[in-house]
């Protein structure tokens, strides 16, 4: 049978996500297969089918979202000033812009998030942000903002720096309400990814060891 070869673009999946974990859809008893190859962040994903066809689709694994741990050298001076600003951990917040926003300073999610740690706009108003549709693009605004909340979020759970991660993700009523990490596959995955890509800035974790998710929210 003549072989088949077909290249198509998925937007990004919410799906909990290890670095090795594939998606693979391979017909039962045949050797091709259908992969989908997710890049970092939520841009898009490529699904190859390569081989003869039959009916019937066996589904395995997860979508992995890779990433490089490298970071500009001024956006890391930025990140280092309002996180000292703050009195966080200048890796912690590396660590959250990586999975936010993939360093990406104009990076918009489907909900409206923003910027470098994707703040909405109700929140950034909150924060101080004068006008957050055009100013939460601008690096230094987005990073004085989101340590500003951070920062909130670390003294209002002191001694789990989980909760603070979750409740940057799902917001404080979700953590309240669950008196705990909410069972969101989005956010634990969240939470678990940050505190890797923390160890990666912190202690030199070589990056394929890191969960590399991106939130898609």
């Amino acid at each position: 049978m003549r072989r088949l070869g077909w290249l198509l673009v998925l937007p990004c999946l919410h799906a909990a996500a290890g670095p090795r974990d594939g998606l693979v859809l391979a017909p039962p008893g045949r050797t091709s297969a259908l992969r989908l190859e997710s890049s970092a962040g939520c841009g898009g994903a490529t699904l190859r089918l390569d081989g003869g066809g039959a009916s019937g689709l066996a589904l395995a694994g997860a979508v992995p979202r890779g990433g490089s741990a490298r970071i500009d050298g001024a956006l890391v001076e930025l990140i280092r000033d309002a996180a000292a600003a703050h009195g966080l951990d200048a890796p912690l917040v590396q660590a959250i812009v990586r999975v936010e926003s993939a360093f990406d300073p104009r990076a918009v999610s489907h909900k409206g998030a923003l910027g470098l740690m994707q703040i909405m706009p109700a929140t950034a108003v909150g924060l101080g942000v004068a006008d957050p549709a055009r100013d939460l693009l601008d690096p230094h605004t987005n990073l004085r903002a989101g340590t500003r909340h951070l920062r909130a979020l670390r003294n209002r759970y002191p001694d789990r720096l989980d909760l603070a991660i979750a409740a940057y993700n799902a917001g404080e009523g979700a953590v309240a309400r669950w008196a705990g990490i909410p069972p969101y596959a989005e956010t634990r995955q969240y939470v678990a990814s940050v505190l890797s890509w923390y160890e990666v800035y912190r202690n030199g974790t070589p990056p394929d060891e890191a969960s590399a998710f991106r939130s898609c929210s």
